[in-house]
């Protein structure tokens, strides 16, 4: 369990215990957090920009912890093979782009 799942599990613990309390809260506070966070792994120097992709999988990891969090384990299996799918099928087109824009740049 990480600290992700910890949170949404006290949101969801709390909702459930006292239901005046809205989970929805906490959720969206990791949401923002997490958001902020993977904003700070973009970076962009000269005319290159660097840390999209890993931006947007931290991003998607906190999603699936939320749902960790609330004890769904089919939802984020499939969503991090999915995840998984996408990263390596983007992989093997980054490299056929690179390599065709430094055969033109030659």
């Amino acid at each position: 369990m990480n600290w992700l799942h910890l949170y949404a599990w006290i949101g969801f613990y709390l909702a459930e215990k006292y239901p005046i309390i809205d989970s929805t809260r906490i959720i969206g506070q990791i949401d923002t957090g997490i958001g902020f966070g993977g904003a700070g792994a973009i970076v962009k120097s000269d005319n290159k920009v660097t840390g999209v992709t890993t931006a947007a999988f931290i991003w998607a990891m906190s999603g699936i912890s939320i749902l960790i969090g609330r004890n769904l384990y089919l939802i984020p299996i499939v969503l991090t093979l999915l995840l998984v799918g996408v990263i390596c099928i983007f992989e093997r087109v980054e490299k056929k782009l690179n390599i065709n824009y430094l055969k033109d740049a030659d």
